[in-house]
């Protein structure tokens, strides 16, 4: 199964879940931030600014990272969060022997992040770490493909502002080709809870 057939599953997946009959609204400041159902859907989408050998591979062209979550409760100021993401950077021009070629990155990862609030109501800053299982496939114009599966780190800080809507920036390690390929990102971007 390659990535594209991947993502497609990924949008219909997103696209089954239930929002809630009344509306959304994006700034409700009287809604709990922790549900009494301990667990509740979210989505993400976040912008990525590639780093070290990720930048020289697309030419420092920032990409872009979709994906849904699961936010769990465990008590007190503690949150897990696993999660499922699409990663896409479309790469620009560079030149290997002296032939132009361009780079696309496309990763789709399976992860889980720990968050600590610093208050009780799961509101305002936390910190965030998080592990991910990553199955990258770079494309080159004229060198066919390369695919990697690859263990990766994340750590971050976000700001929760209400019971849906937290803003975060991450910093993510991994490994996007066997050799030389070193996936070192900074992204940042917006999560949203149902």
């Amino acid at each position: 199964m390659n990535l594209k057939s991947l993502a497609l599953i990924f949008c219909l997946a997103i696209g089954t879940v239930p929002l809630p009959a009344q509306g959304v609204d994006f700034f409700d400041q009287g809604a709990p931030a922790n549900s009494s159902q301990g667990a509740r859907i979210g989505i993400q989408g976040l912008l990525v600014s590639p780093q070290g050998d990720l930048r020289q591979a697309v030419n420092g062209r920032i990409g872009f990272q979709a994906g849904a979550n699961w936010c769990v409760e465990l008590g007190g100021t503690n949150e897990l969060r696993p999660r499922l993401d699409y990663t896409r950077l479309d790469g620009g021009a560079f030149h290997p022997s002296s032939l132009t070629s361009t780079t696309t990155v496309e990763g789709v990862s399976l992860g889980a992040d720990a968050l600590w609030f610093f208050a009780e109501n799961h509101r305002g800053p936390y910190a965030v770490t998080g592990a991910n299982l990553t199955w990258w496939e770079t494309h080159y114009q004229f060198d066919g493909n390369d695919r990697r599966t690859s263990p990766g780190l994340i750590a971050g800080i976000g700001h929760r502002f209400n019971a849906r809507l937290a803003l975060e920036l991450d910093l993510d390690l991994g490994q996007f080709r066997p050799s030389y390929g070193t996936d070192s990102s900074i992204k940042g971007g917006v999560f949203y809870t149902f």
